[in-house]
């Protein structure tokens, strides 16, 4: 279940977690819920993961680069992809538009 938003997690290709320092997880069902849910607490996670939209399996968010802004529909519209390799984000952008971040942009207002 989404700790931001409540859904379930259904959709693996969209889902994404952090770590706090206690090594507690909270998972989200959508990357722009864990971008809400970043934002709304003052606590540095220990780690930050996402799933790498086209082979399904988990990312450092700090080494994967973002499609953001794509016409992809994600669980809560947050319309933000993942993925492991900056030629597969660059790919996704030809076919469903946005553009290409690294995590750090990503979070910035």
């Amino acid at each position: 279940m989404c700790s931001r938003c409540r859904m379930a997690i259904s959709q693996r290709q969209f889902a994404s977690e952090v770590l706090d320092t206690g090594e507690n997880a909270a998972k989200f069902d959508d990357i722009g819920c864990l971008l809400r849910y970043l934002g709304s607490t003052e606590q540095k996670p220990a780690a930050v993961f996402v799933v790498d939209y086209g082979n399904r399996q988990w990312v450092d968010a700090n080494q994967a680069f973002f499609v953001r802004g794509s016409k992809v529909a994600t669980p809560m519209n947050g319309g933000i992809l993942a993925f492991r390799q900056r030629a597969d984000a660059e790919a996704a952008v030809r076919q469903y538009g946005g553009s290409v971040l690294p995590f750090g942009q990503l979070t910035q207002p």
